[in-house]
């Protein structure tokens, strides 16, 4: 009988569940949104060096965007 309160077991294991979630939860949010922006960032970026190369073929000779676009 000594052993039977050993261990502390929550009464309920779906609510141990959820409150570790919900701890997460902002980290996660974070995480998304510096993806989210990075992504946005690279776009932007992407698109302003294509309309640069398309528009004026010969700005990009000599860079090193000149490798990747």
């Amino acid at each position: 009988m000594s052993n039977l309160f050993k261990y502390k077991i929550a009464l309920d294991a779906d609510l141990a569940t959820e409150e570790k979630d919900k701890q997460n939860f902002p980290q996660t949010i974070s995480y998304l949104a510096f993806i989210l922006v990075c992504t946005i960032i690279t776009s932007v970026f992407s698109a302003i060096v294509m309309i640069l190369n398309y528009c004026s073929p010969g700005s990009l000779d000599g860079t090193y965007l000149k490798l990747f676009f």
